[in-house]
């Protein structure tokens, strides 16, 4: 066994701790309506496949597959949510119910899921507040503590909707 004197970490010189983009850049109107656009064709697209699907099963008399609610699955009340509120990715991943005030209509952003590390409230729109309801409705019953946006697959925080975005800004 050979006992290493040096880490050999230590050669490499550390990187400046920095925000990744110091340019805040905000959607133009026109930006924001194509968004809009692409996400409800997305959901009209993802609806008439479960259709057709569905009418697949029913001729093989096979179980089908429940029709959607109001959203086909998290992206597109994560955006709407995102573009009415300013919040940051990593904050919508780690949103939890009990964040959400719907009498006040006030989200509050917990220091241990900002990026400032420091704890925000934020006033929530009508769009912000829609989505939100909607959303938990179609939840059904969930906990206070529970994630907003939990992971379909495995129910614990998102890490990314890469493949999702990837493919909504794809089919634009």
């Amino acid at each position: 066994m050979e006992i290493i004197n040096d880490n050999p970490i230590n050669k490499f010189k550390s990187l400046p701790e920095r925000d990744s983009n110091k340019i805040v850049r905000y959607l133009s109107t026109e930006e924001r309506a194509r968004l809009i656009a692409a996400l409800e064709e997305r959901e009209e697209n993802m609806r008439k496949e479960r259709q057709n699907h569905n009418e697949w099963l029913k001729e093989r008399h096979l179980k089908e597959l429940p029709p959607f609610g109001h959203f086909t699955d998290h992206l597109k009340p994560m955006i709407l949510l995102s573009l009415s509120t300013g919040i940051r990715k990593g904050a919508l991943f780690g949103l939890e119910w009990q964040d959400v005030n719907f009498p006040k209509r006030l989200l509050t952003l917990r220091a241990e899921i900002e990026k400032t590390e420091e704890t925000r409230h934020i006033s929530i729109n009508d769009t912000a507040y829609d989505v939100l309801f909607k959303w938990k409705e179609q939840s059904g019953k969930v906990a206070s503590n529970s994630l907003i946006f939990p992971s379909p697959k495995t129910g614990t925080k998102i890490n990314t909707c890469k493949t999702a975005w990837g493919n909504l800004l794809r089919s634009r």
